[in-house]
């Protein structure tokens, strides 16, 4: 049995409008993308906030994106000091992300822009919401702390006793 002309050519075209390589809807070449967990996130003045990031390999139609991408901030923001855990790798790798508040840095909402840089020179941005809040909501001490000594008396000799009856 010889199959249907037509029913070759419809594969073939929604193969190609599946793909649609010619018009940019899914490209070809292979890329990456930020992803950012959670998006947003709350530390008070003094205090580090912490996220994730995944830097993830996209369009392996042909295949996958083989070149290093390094993770920096945007714009350096003077009220945080922004690290990574790990910042050059080729994809897919995760990244704890933290953030260290400043204790004099304004309380509301921020945004800080984290960026990957191809080693090919693609560049992708994923935006963290910060919201910093006030050093007062920290607990405080009115003693410092320090080690608590706790003397109990031990007994050499310790029997159980029990008055059930057998």
């Amino acid at each position: 049995m010889t199959p249907d002309p037509s029913l070759l050519v419809s594969a073939a075209g929604a193969i190609a409008g599946w793909l649609n390589l010619g018009r940019g809807a899914i490209s070809s070449q292979p890329d990456f993308r930020l992803l950012i967990d959670p998006l947003q996130g709350e530390a008070i003045q003094g205090a580090p906030a912490m996220t994730e990031v995944t830097v993830e390999s996209i369009n392996k139609v042909i295949s996958r994106y083989i070149y290093k991408v390094i993770l920096a901030v945007n714009k350096e923001l003077p009220d945080f000091k922004v690290s990574f855990a790990r910042n050059s790798e080729e994809p897919t790798y995760y990244s704890l992300i933290t953030i260290m508040v400043d204790q004099n840095a304004q309380v509301g909402n921020h945004e800080i822009a984290i960026k990957g840089i191809g080693a090919d020179g693609k560049e992708h941005i994923c935006k963290y919401k910060l919201t910093v809040l006030p050093d007062s909501l920290k607990i405080k001490s009115r003693s410092p702390l320090r080690p608590i000594q706790v003397d109990l008396p031990i007994q050499k000799d310790m029997s159980i006793q029990t008055n059930a009856q057998i």
